[in-house]
């Protein structure tokens, strides 16, 4: 399929462009919109027929509309915030603020700051059919605006956010995928996030396909789809991606992922296979961003694909049908990359009779090449079993992780059953290894392997090795396949020391203590023995962090179920632990106690900072406020002095302009290292709520996030500590 091979339009923007999306601002016409690297925003409304177009957009034009940001543009998104209005509304993300910008009629829908920043935007309505909402991510948290530009969500990340998009889950759950700084995707379903992937590198951006499905980028050159949080498929490319999109090329109802290489190379691949459906390349420059775009209304989208330099190509679905041809042949004419060279004049409107002689053709030539590995088959049966050098028959190869306390870390060791020797191996993992692999050698070759390894704390991971193995005097090898799939929090390993640890977490769970021991053995690297327990106290020292230890304790409730204590130094261990016990035991809601006394401390200094900041900003706003006034009326003094010719006056203001041109530098130098030393204390205050809500589940959950944005807004502290403590601000 040539989907990329002609455009149906091509214009020239002759600016250079960043962010790219559709709207539609007037009754008969749709507009596409492009932010440029000088601050402006460009929006196009062609007023002409669009097939086979080629034109260079001057500015100036009728059919083009500059406004002027003077801002870096972070986000660019237009859709229908308002049912009452018969147009979209525009959304621009800057670096502190948002903008909601009526084309129609010039002007501000509402205008926001953001303290937090926004590095991205997404449009996404909290219940599937509502009005869609703003959603702006920045340091730690994601912040919602209805139409009016009121907030109306606040869903805390934890980290800063990369990208993010709307995305209805398998399940029916519609909601906003959340990719951060710290390589992982949340989906966050109204403000409870309902499940996480931990990724090996930051995810850059996302796209929805289908129900179920999404696209990814990660890091520079390694792009797939996950289906909700199972991974379908991936591929890593030899040049960075500049850009991925959803759209469906060959006009089948689903979308195939378009990724866009620094090289101008198109692709266009399957969201469920990962097979390449289509490619083409662009010589005109390195692609920045793609977008569905109706240019003509009640038609099908195009694929809008804008390059750096301000070109734009337009392509649309291929119509192309085969009502006639029969399944079978349709199958057959599913080509490999070495059969679509020999039969290049096979296309899809070939007539039946074409088709017979080139499956005829190809029937024999598969013949041949079975009769040909018959034969190769009948040589090799005939060797003995000295001549082939076999191994014996049940030759295993175990995979397993061990701990080695004289080098405090955690090992991988590869062993054979018998006298068979292994010569090298590869591990493969996307989150050990940046390559995706490791090989090790050895020489001589060895019945037990073993190589350290530093797997994330808190992550599940699954290793899967090749390894090579054979006898002693033979120079013939087997590879073998092993997988080594490690707990949920492998570096903590279970010890028979005790660690004075006074922060902890604690709840009521209506199980039997026999069912703890057994989740236990699930996410820790231990063995729990003992059938019938009545009180449990386990210790276990982290291998990738000495100040991360961690101690779990377990005894019978007066009141009925069982007590459990998760003490801890670190807040965010302790809520990966509690949220691992809360899935395995499918609890859906939960009330808890949060007692860290260290981290409070810190936690109310870091308030009392966001407090100082704040009102230091507003200061210093109004400092430059005055200031700028000032230089305002020594340039207009100034040029009245020059008019009438007083030298010496005109000197003493072009003086007092250049003294105010001095402060309001320095002013803005104070200003920017207060911002930024807020965004690191807003990132904090964020990050402790995140962990506290994760203390909890259900609607215990929420409450916390709820009541702690309420009392970040109304600048009482100390209920926010008491809702990280207890779960709500009111007595209990």
């Amino acid at each position: 399929m040539d989907f990329f091979q002609l455009p149906s339009f091509q214009l020239n923007l002759s600016a250079k462009i960043e962010h790219v999306t559709s709207g539609r601002f007037e009754e008969n016409a749709t507009s596409l919109v492009c932010s440029t690297e000088g601050g402006k925003v460009l929006i196009y409304t062609p007023h002409t027929t669009f097939e086979e177009k080629v034109s260079d957009i001057a500015e100036g034009s009728s059919e083009l509309r500059t406004l002027s940001i003077n801002g870096k543009v972070t986000g660019l998104i237009s859709g229908k915030l308002n049912k009452d209005l018969s147009h979209d509304i525009l959304a621009i993300g800057m670096e502190t603020t948002l903008r909601a910008y009526d084309v129609v009629l010039n002007s501000d829908t509402y205008f926001v700051t953001i303290h937090e920043g926004v590095n991205c935007i997404s449009l996404h309505s909290q219940v599937e059919g509502d009005e869609l909402q703003i959603f702006a991510a920045g340091n730690g948290a994601v912040r919602g605006y209805n139409k009016l530009g009121e907030e109306s969500a606040w869903l805390l990340s934890g980290e800063d956010v990369v990208s993010m998009c709307s995305y209805n889950a398998e399940n029916g759950d519609h909601g906003l995928l959340v990719a951060t700084a710290n390589s992982r995707v949340q989906f966050f379903k109204r403000d409870e996030m309902s499940f996480a992937i931990s990724e090996t590198d930051d995810v850059c951006a996302m796209v929805s396909l289908a129900r179920g499905y999404f696209g990814f980028q990660i890091g520079e050159n390694t792009a797939g789809v996950y289906h909700d949080s199972l991974q379908m498929w991936r591929h890593t490319y030899p040049s960075p991606i500049t850009a991925i999109a959803s759209f469906d090329c060959d006009n089948d109802g689903e979308n195939e992922l378009i990724i866009a290489l620094q090289d101008g190379t198109l692709e266009a691949r399957r969201g469920l296979t990962g097979e390449v459906l289509s490619a083409g390349k662009i010589e005109d420059g390195s692609v920045v961003a793609m977008t569905k775009w109706e240019t003509v209304i009640g038609e099908k989208p195009r694929l809008a694909i804008c390059t750096r330099n301000g070109l734009v190509k337009g392509y649309k679905p291929s119509t192309i049908a085969l009502p006639d041809i029969p399944p079978v042949v349709k199958q057959a004419l599913t080509l490999s990359n070495d059969d679509e060279e020999s039969i290049g004049h096979i296309a899809l409107d070939s007539t039946v009779a074409e088709m017979a002689e080139f499956l005829s053709s190809k029937k024999a030539s598969l013949e041949k090449q079975i009769a040909e590995m018959e034969e190769i088959v009948k040589a090799t049966k005939k060797k003995t079993y000295e001549e082939a050098n076999a191994i014996p028959a049940k030759t295993t190869i175990r995979l397993f992780c061990k701990t080695n306390e004289s080098t405090k870390q955690l090992e991988a060791h590869c062993s054979t059953n018998n006298d068979v020797t292994i010569r090298g191996l590869i591990l493969f993992s996307d989150i050990l290894y940046p390559q995706g692999s490791y090989f090790k050698y050895c020489d001589p070759p060895q019945q037990n392997v073993h190589l350290s390894i530093m797997p994330p704390k808190c992550k599940p991971l699954t290793i899967t090795a090749k390894v090579i193995a054979g006898n002693r005097s033979s120079d013939m090898y087997h590879v073998f396949d092993a997988t080594l799939t490690m707990k949920r929090f492998p570096l903590h390993v279970c010890v028979n020391e005790t660690f004075p640890l006074d922060s902890y977490v604690q709840f009521v769970l209506m199980d039997r203590i026999e069912r703890v021991a057994l989740w236990l053995g699930t996410a820790f690297p231990l063995v729990v023995k003992e059938t019938k327990i009545t009180e449990m106290n386990v210790n276990f020292r982290c291998f990738g962090d000495a100040n991360d230890p961690l101690s779990i304790a377990a005894f019978n409730n007066p009141t009925g179920g069982i007590r459990v204590m998760i003490y801890g130094m670190s807040m965010e261990t302790v809520s990966e632990v509690a949220q691992d016990m809360f899935d395995y035991f499918k609890v859906t809601e939960m009330e808890s106690l949060a007692y860290f006394p260290k981290e409070m401390e810190a936690f109310k200094a870091t308030l009392r900072r966001v407090v100082d900041l704040n009102h230091l900003r507003m200061q210093l706003t109004a400092d430059i406020a005055e200031r700028t006034s000032s230089a305002k009326v020594a340039i207009v003094k100034a040029e009245d002095a020059r008019l009438i010719g007083d030298m010496v006056s005109m000197k003493e203001w072009l003086g007092n302009l250049d003294t105010e041109n001095k402060e309001l530098l320095k002013g803005y130098l104070i200003r920017k290292k207060n911002h930024e030393e807020l965004l690191v204390c807003l990132k904090e205050v964020n990050k402790v709520i995140q962990f506290a809500s994760r203390f909890r589940r259900g609607k215990a959950q929420q409450r916390v996030i709820t009541e702690s944005r309420l009392a970040i807004k109304e600048n009482r502290l100390e209920a926010l500590n008491k809702i990280v403590e207890t779960g709500s601000s009111q007595a209990r």
